[in-house]
């Protein structure tokens, strides 16, 4: 059985070795803004962020012309972290804004016990190196050292995470590309003009073949009218012309 301290439940020759004062902190603050002239304010954010010196951490740009959306997640140092939170919820329009502080000491002093925990099981196997014995148990012993190393380099990266200052800042941005109001009623009253042109010419059109068919028929029938009083006037004449010989 092995005993265990009072603080964190880990092993006594382990906690001995693990500063216990050590705290460790991941501040995180979430700015969402939409824009109307995406490419410039996209400039704008990675010149805030150059500026801060953050380190971009993740990157994506999704979305067609007028519906694209940016977002990033950029590291940054403790102190620079207010400044940049501010600078980037000044682009575009703001939408959203969070800012949240998650204690790691927890998670960070894990990690400190399962490496010292490692490093002291590998130094009891490779004091069996010096005994005799078997060449397939030499092979299984070799061989458990490098699993025991590869383990203890993929705690080092995680460890190393955490290096530097007590607080780990992060500031995730999302600006969405949204189309301005003004070029969308431009648009609108312009179609509408166009669309008022186009009612108002075809009925002056019709308007008009309606007056010219309607001048047209009126012609004709003047000149049916004209021409049946010439025929009356004829058959008259030659009527009388007949009485008169008879």
């Amino acid at each position: 059985k092995v005993d265990r301290a009072e603080k964190g439940n880990l092993p006594v020759e382990v906690e001995k070795q693990i500063d216990l004062q050590t705290q460790k902190y991941e501040k995180k603050s979430q700015v969402g803004a939409v824009s109307t002239q995406f490419e410039t304010d996209e400039a704008k954010t990675r010149a805030v962020v150059k500026e801060h010196k953050g380190i971009v951490q993740y990157e994506k740009v999704s979305g067609d012309s007028g519906k694209r959306i940016l977002s990033l997640a950029v590291g940054v140092e403790p102190d620079d972290f207010e400044t940049l939170s501010k600078a980037l919820k000044s682009i575009g329009k703001n939408t959203a804004f969070d800012v949240t502080l998650k204690d790691l000491t927890s998670e960070f002093r894990e990690l400190q016990s399962k490496r010292l925990s490692l490093e002291k099981y590998r130094e009891s196997i490779v004091a069996l190196r010096g005994q005799s014995g078997k060449i397939e148990e030499k092979l299984s012993l070799e061989s458990k050292i490098r699993e025991i190393d590869t383990d203890l380099q993929g705690l080092g990266v995680s460890l190393g995470e955490f290096s530097g200052e007590n607080e780990l800042s992060t500031v995730e941005f999302q600006l969405s590309e949204k189309k301005g109001q003004g070029v969308v009623q431009t648009i609108s009253l312009i179609s509408r003009m166009k669309a008022s042109i186009t009612w108002a010419s075809s009925i002056y059109f019709s308007s008009m073949i309606g007056l010219f068919f309607a001048v047209l028929a009126g012609l004709v029938l003047v000149t049916v009218i004209e021409k049946t009083k010439i025929l009356s006037a004829i058959v008259k004449g030659l009527e009388g012309n007949l009485e008169a010989q008879g």
